[in-house]
């Protein structure tokens, strides 16, 4: 079977999985890279690609990328010659034997309360598009939702008399996230100022951009990039996960308990909400002084 061959079979399956349109755009690009490297190696057939050959592709890939996006193309080569060596279109499995490679924990970035004042004191909400960005921030910070699950969502995905947000998040799952009251507020507000700015128009998506249609990732990024310089504010990230991380934190700081959090988040596991807990050493401070036993009740002593 060629290479290509096997490819088309892949996606097939992976279509038949009604997986969303990222995951099979993300499995695109990475076979891409694998088919560029097979031709550039004279490898035709499936049966040709070795173990070699997988960790020669990731170290071309590292020298582009950061460890975690090696990662993430190990784990689709993986899915794709297990899917393969399983259905029996051939009799053997590269990956098999192979180990992940390895990515170093680094302590993930969350704004301080400072940075947070400075970010949603920063919007000039007498202008819709200042509301729009005003609401995208507090959506952040209210719900630690996704950039991706917040450009998708929908106006009947949004029940004001429920106070409840439908999300879609990865793997076409569903569920349900509070509104709080701030949010609430703003929420309505920018529903009706949204309705005045579209007028004759019509658009189905929640946030939309100023040509009135669905915003776009790269008009999120322009938002945080223009933040980002205007307040001058430090730090190798600054984007929509770096709200994710800080609602999370924030919220377990707070006191809601790491079940609820997962629900909300959208994670399969407590083991990945877990990655969001972070403490520095005023936090763990502040959290002792709250909770540690000796000191929250009148001991005889």
């Amino acid at each position: 079977m060629t290479i290509s061959e096997a490819i088309d079979i892949f996606f097939i399956s992976r279509r038949a999985r009604n997986l969303s349109k990222n995951t099979i755009k993300w499995y695109k690009l990475s076979l891409d890279k694998l088919v560029v490297y097979c031709e550039k190696n004279k490898l035709k057939n499936i049966e040709e690609v070795k173990v070699h050959h997988i960790e020669l592709l990731l170290d071309e890939i590292r020298e582009r990328v950061r460890d975690i996006t090696v990662r993430d193309f190990f784990n689709t080569f993986r899915v794709f010659f297990t899917y393969l060596f399983d259905e029996e279109y051939t009799n053997r499995n590269p990956m098999k034997n192979m180990r992940a490679p390895k990515v170093q924990q680094k302590i993930m970035r969350t704004f301080t309360p400072e940075e947070i004042n400075k970010i949603l004191k920063s919007f000039d909400t007498s202008s819709f598009l200042g509301l729009r960005n005003y609401l995208i921030m507090c959506v952040f910070f209210s719900t630690g939702m996704r950039k991706g699950e917040l450009l998708n969502l929908k106006m009947q995905d949004v029940n004001i008399t429920l106070d409840t947000i439908k999300v879609t998040g990865k793997g076409n799952k569903q569920r349900m996230i509070p509104i709080g009251r701030t949010l609430r507020r703003v929420l309505i507000r920018y529903l009706n100022e949204r309705e005045e700015y579209l007028k004759d128009s019509m658009c189905d998506y929640l946030i939309i951009s100023y040509t009135k249609r669905q915003f776009t990732s790269g008009g999120i990024n322009r938002v945080f990039k223009t933040l980002k310089n205007e307040l001058c504010i430090s730090g190798e990230r600054f984007s929509s996960h770096s709200w994710r991380h800080t609602f999370a934190k924030t919220a377990l700081l707070n006191g809601m308990d790491l079940f609820t959090l997962q629900q909300i988040m959208g994670h399969n596991s407590l083991t990945t909400t877990k990655k969001y807990i972070s403490l520095n050493d005023k936090e763990i401070k502040s959290q002792h002084a709250k909770y540690n036993p000796l000191d929250n009740k009148d001991w005889l002593m």
